[in-house]
């Protein structure tokens, strides 16, 4: 159980404050935080400010970079990040599909020189919270073997998806790799072994030592589906934005050489929004009529545990375990950044 709370303004405040002292600009320091908060007020905090805050601190934008649309044709958008914070070119390539999906129905973007996105599900968002469909997926440094290999060939190569529904959209996202950066997270934590079946070593033997992480093969998800579709988004992402693909994705390539490919969908464009709306509502209301394995554990949407537990978090605040805590700290000492901590309360609420 975790023995500390921060509020989620406390939260947004100091990270806002090891951003800007880590040298990103303030707006680019607000659009971080904005997604590390969010990750951690709904319980995704292998993306939320412990786990990753110290990942954006130690990679700000080139000075003066701007993202920018370079060229448009019919449904499609090609967006060029020039080295700016990937969060920044993701919202760049979203807005700039979601505007030809007003005006066609369908709207794609690509984007190249995309910097470190963290939590994708958050680029996409957006979409359906203004009642679109959207489908999102990046490429990343190759670390994951294809089904059969022992070396890597691409990148986790996560995929998201947002789909507006009352009261709170459909959002998905997903590695196509076998390691949850949440089983990391509690193996460091805690010192239990990771999932069999996640990592092997370079000879192509299993590896459950967290410890050994930086130096281990990750496995695709699920076998050969996990390789496909992490083959698919290599194909959307870089193919078609022209970037660095497949073992050309280094370390160095990953600071702000990515590539991400966005779907937008306006549900308008196929007939009546209220009937494409009550379409979705009766789905969802069949999960959640379905009869559960446990009963004692509800068949969910995707999105909707992490919508309650941001409620939750924001009346009782976020709970940070004081062990990943000290952890984090300590990456930021290595980065030289001696910033001011959030103001604290443990269980009880005392300070």
């Amino acid at each position: 159980m975790p023995s500390l709370l921060v509020t989620a303004d406390e939260a947004r405040r100091y990270t806002v404050r090891v951003l800007e002292a880590a040298g990103h600009p303030p707006e680019d320091a607000e659009l971080c935080a904005d997604s590390l908060v969010e990750s951690s007020l709904r319980g995704l905090d292998s993306h939320g400010v412990v786990s990753l805050l110290s990942v954006y601190a130690a990679a700000p934008g080139r000075p003066g970079a701007v993202p920018a649309v370079v060229e448009e044709r019919g449904a499609a958008a090609v967006v060029d990040g020039r080295g700016a914070l990937g969060l920044r070119t993701a919202r760049v390539a979203l807005e700039a599909a979601i505007r030809r999906a007003r005006v066609l129905g369908v709207g794609v973007a690509v984007a190249r020189n995309v910097g470190y996105l963290g939590g994708l599900w958050w680029t996409v968002l957006p979409a359906a919270e203004q009642g679109l469909v959207a489908l999102g997926a990046t490429n990343s440094m190759a670390c994951v073997a294809p089904h059969g290999g022992r070396e890597p060939l691409h990148g986790t190569n996560p995929i998201a998806f947002a789909v507006p529904c009352h009261p709170d959209p459909i959002v998905f996202d997903m590695r196509t790799n076998a390691l949850r950066m949440a089983d990391y997270w509690e193996s460091v934590r805690t010192g239990a072994p990771l999932p069999d079946g996640a990592l092997m070593t370079s000879d192509g033997e299993p590896l459950t030592d967290a410890s050994a992480v930086d130096d281990a093969v990750y496995l695709p998800l699920a076998g050969p589906k996990g390789y496909g579709l992490a083959l698919l988004v290599d194909v959307l992402a870089a193919a078609l934005a022209g970037a660095p693909i497949g073992r050309e994705v280094e370390a160095e390539t990953e600071r702000d050489g990515l590539a991400a490919f966005f779907l937008v969908l306006e549900p308008g464009f196929f007939g009546p929004f209220e009937r494409f709306a009550g379409a979705v509502r009766r789905l969802a209301d069949q999960a959640h009529a379905t009869a559960p394995l446990d009963r004692h554990e509800p068949v969910r949407l995707p999105g909707k545990r992490s919508a309650a537990e941001r409620r939750r978090r924001l009346a009782e605040g976020i709970p940070v375990d004081s062990r990943l805590w000290a952890l984090h700290e300590e990456r930021l000492a290595k980065l030289g950044l001696a910033v001011e901590g959030p103001t604290f309360t443990d269980a009880t609420g005392a300070p």
